[in-house]
């Protein structure tokens, strides 16, 4: 789940505003595990990624990584 969460919020599609008071709400009180399956509660994430997209600064960076992966395919490298 935290992958694909990290996914969306690249793309714009996650209200980091909603995560951060939820992860206050929540703090020191969730376990993360590790499975091997998906679970319950995760499993709209991977069925319906990109409903709600979100602007903000999630789309330069988003632009910034396609950007960087094109000039990399290309033989050129940006310090960034």
């Amino acid at each position: 789940m935290l992958q694909i969460t990290r996914e969306e919020a690249l793309r714009g599609l996650v209200d980091f505003g909603r995560i951060d008071e939820m992860l206050e709400r929540t703090k020191g009180r969730i376990d993360h595990v590790v499975l091997d399956r998906i679970t319950p509660l995760s499993a709209p994430l991977f069925l319906e990624p990109g409903r709600v997209p979100v602007q903000g600064l999630a789309n330069e960076r988003l632009l910034a990584d396609e950007v960087a992966a094109v000039m990399e395919a290309a033989g050129l490298h940006t310090d960034t």
